[in-house]
């Protein structure tokens, strides 16, 4: 009896300790800019392996300074996509920077956020984000260390594989990225969208994201989302003024569609009428079949600026429909937020709210569908 209980106890100590070392390892860490998982909305990586939106031949193109020196490196409209069966999703990441905003939430400027599945599916969870110690310490113009961004996903699958996507801050950088799962847990690539080319969005804030509370929750990330197609954003805040070599840039993508939301950062009405109709049309002599869905800004239409700018985008549509243009479409800034009062519609009465992207986002929709000839 006494070498039994020897026996037993020993045996239970083995079991202890091989159940604790499991507990020790059950998260295993993937970098998450490696195979199998996806990443989108991005041209590449610089040598400090910032995540970049344009390549470095654009640097010095474009009128503003600002877009080659750091807006080019926020990941607005980026994201990570793959497919998983494990119960928890955890999140491990080094910010290179971050834009710290007084107009948006820390979840929208410096967040990720996660959504499972897409289409009619899609479902968005909540996000991660630095602390706001931080943060603030980003907002000295010397600062170059990395800002750290922990997070948790509960998903309780119930091992049932699932397509997981992870948007990417709107106002940030993005350094270094590890996805962690449950030790046993499958990873796969995800399975091919429905949209296997991307969406590509260029104007100002408004395009980039600001100010949606969180990075998923954009005109943009809520369109791809629902037509489950990647996206292209190339947001520019204060920077989208419509140059030429920018029209050469998209017009040698390979996309589904560009939705030109370029109007807000021009300086003034002339600089519109010069650069507007001249921007399309370089985009469509490079792609004759390309479906472009102009857009006129979320503009309060009882001003008269908002009224010129809006007639001048309107013009460089109707000349095109004019012209024999069939795959070109216009979407009315100025029906976005008929129906709700325009303080529910943004935080400073030009960046919209959580409400003011989904107002956006319905209005575009049908006329995307109708572009790429979904039902």
């Amino acid at each position: 009896m006494k070498n039994d209980l020897h026996t037993l106890l020993a045996a239970t100590a083995i079991v202890f300790c091989t159940i604790y070392a499991y507990c020790d390892t059950e998260i295993v860490y993937h970098d998450a800019f490696a195979a199998p998982f996806e990443l989108t909305g991005i041209c590449g990586r610089d040598a400090n392996g910032d995540l970049r939106r344009l390549p470095v031949e654009m640097d010095g193109k474009l009128q503003s300074t600002e877009v080659a020196s750091f807006l080019v490196f926020n990941t607005a409209g980026a994201t990570i996509r793959f497919r998983t069966n494990s119960d928890v999703i955890y999140i491990k990441a080094q910010l290179s920077h971050v834009m710290t905003m007084t107009h948006m939430t820390i979840y929208g400027y410096a967040g990720m956020q996660m959504a499972s599945e897409s289409g009619e599916n899609l479902k968005l969870f909540s996000c991660c984000c630095p602390t706001p110690a931080n943060c603030a310490k980003a907002s000295d113009k010397d600062f170059a260390g990395t800002i750290p961004l922990n997070g948790k996903y509960n998903l309780n699958s119930g091992g049932r594989l699932r397509n997981l996507t992870i948007y990417l801050p709107i106002y940030s950088g993005v350094r270094k990225l590890e996805i962690g799962l449950d030790a046993h847990a499958r990873l796969e690539k995800p399975l091919p969208q429905k949209i296997n080319k991307p969406i590509l969005f260029y104007g100002s804030s408004i395009t980039q994201g600001c100010s949606a509370s969180c990075p998923g929750r954009s005109f943009s990330a809520l369109l791809c989302g629902a037509l489950d197609a990647s996206q292209l954003n190339l947001g520019f805040s204060s920077s989208a003024h419509g140059e030429q070599a920018m029209a050469e840039y998209i017009g040698a993508q390979e996309i589904s569609a560009f939705v030109m939301d370029y109007d807000y950062n021009a300086a003034n009405v002339q600089e519109l009428i010069d650069r507007h109709a001249a921007f399309y049309k370089t985009v469509r002599r490079m792609q004759p079949e390309l479906p472009i869905i102009i857009l006129s800004g979320p503009r309060d239409q009882r001003e008269k600026k908002a009224r010129d700018y809006r007639e001048v985008v309107k013009k460089t549509y109707e000349d095109a429909i004019a012209a024999g243009d069939q795959n070109v479409f216009f979407v009315d800034g100025a029906e976005y937020y008929k129906e709700v009062p325009w303080k529910f519609t943004t935080v400073d009465l030009t960046h919209p709210t959580d409400l003011g992207f989904y107002l956006m986002y319905a209005k575009i929709l049908p006329v995307l569908k109708t572009a790429l000839k979904i039902n």
